[in-house]
């Protein structure tokens, strides 16, 4: 379990004081979230890598940490390259981002469809996101399928 006590330390590091305005409500830390999606990751799966992927999925995007940085300190490949597949780019949509996804790999479209499910689950979650929420959780288990089909 070294794997995800390294992965809680760091995300708690990196999101000090951040706050969700979605997930949950304004003021929320945004570390409660991604705890919760960790948990039901490796509560699915059993899969440490996964679980570390999802607590430590916003580092690229809401803090200063790098690819680079993470490799310095000894993050797998693994780790790094799902962190970077579930991290939205400045530019991307929703939509975009959500397509591209699914058409990735696998474990990142798993781990993305817990989160929404996590997400929807949230008492303070506006009904407009709970709705885009729920759509892009159907494309990702169709594509999820999909891809099962395919193997």
């Amino acid at each position: 379990m070294a794997l995800i006590d390294d992965a809680v330390a760091r995300a708690a590091a990196d999101h000090v004081d951040q706050t969700d305005a979605v997930i949950g409500g304004p003021g929320n830390p945004i570390l409660y979230h991604l705890m919760r999606v960790g948990i039901a990751v490796f509560t699915e799966t059993g899969d440490e890598e996964m679980a570390a992927v999802a607590v430590m999925q916003r580092l690229y995007s809401d803090t200063a940490t790098t690819d680079a940085d993470l490799e310095a300190a000894g993050w797998s490949a693994r780790v790094r390259g799902g962190i970077t597949i579930l991290t939205q780019g400045g530019a991307e949509t929703r939509k975009a981002y959500i397509k591209r996804i699914g058409n990735d790999d696998p474990d990142a479209i798993h781990i993305k469809i817990i989160e929404l499910r996590e997400a929807i689950r949230s008492l303070g979650l506006s009904t407009n996101v709970r709705d885009k929420s729920q759509k892009a959780m159907r494309y990702l288990q169709e594509q999820l399928m999909i891809e099962t089909i395919d193997d």
